[in-house]
């Protein structure tokens, strides 16, 4: 039966019930392959809350086996994409943090280049680049192998310009006890 893998466009495509990494030095024992397939059904079907319980009772039961859970967290699908690339460009924050938590890679790329921080900046979700610069980011791996060097500089400085503008319309409102008008 074949398990649903992350891809670059936030849906899913098909794995045979694998991981799909082949520079993965050791196969996913059973249970780490029944975490995995979990994972990924939550986050196919949009379920935070559910990708984070799963998370919770697989650390919390077993932090003898830690290190497995973090290897399954961090294990890329057939497209170098991992589970903190999905759910940055989802908007999820609480599934970011808990995946940060457990060291996941906020600078690790996919085939293309593409680190979750670009892709929570693709998606707009601005919460969550704030929270993948304080948790180590790196701005200059912000980038897709598909763009010349000229127009990822443009598109990534206008997209971070953009966020410091909305930062900085936000703290001055605050400051001045007005409501933003924003919805960022």
């Amino acid at each position: 039966m074949a398990a649903e893998g992350l891809n670059n466009s936030g849906t899913f495509s098909s794995i045979d019930g694998e991981h799909a990494s082949s520079d993965f030095e050791d196969p996913f024992t059973e249970e780490q392959e029944i975490l995995w397939d979990r994972l990924i059904y939550t986050t196919t079907e949009g379920d935070e809350e559910s990708f984070i319980k799963i998370l919770d009772e697989n650390t919390d039961q077993a932090n003898e086996n830690i290190d497995q859970i973090i290897e399954v967290i961090k294990a890329p699908d057939e497209e170098g994409r991992t589970f903190l690339h999905a759910v940055s460009e989802r908007g999820w924050e609480d599934a970011v943090t808990r995946l940060l938590e457990l060291s996941a890679d906020p600078n690790q790329a996919d085939k293309e280049g593409r680190s979750p921080l670009y892709n929570a900046l693709e998606t707009e979700q601005h919460h969550i680049v704030d929270l993948l610069l304080i948790n180590g980011a790196d701005i200059e791996k912000v980038r897709a192998k598909t763009e010349s060097d000229m127009e990822r500089s443009t598109r990534i400085a206008h997209l971070l310009h953009e966020r410091l503008q909305h930062r900085a319309s936000t703290s001055s409102a605050l400051e001045s006890g007005s409501p933003s008008r924003s919805m960022r």
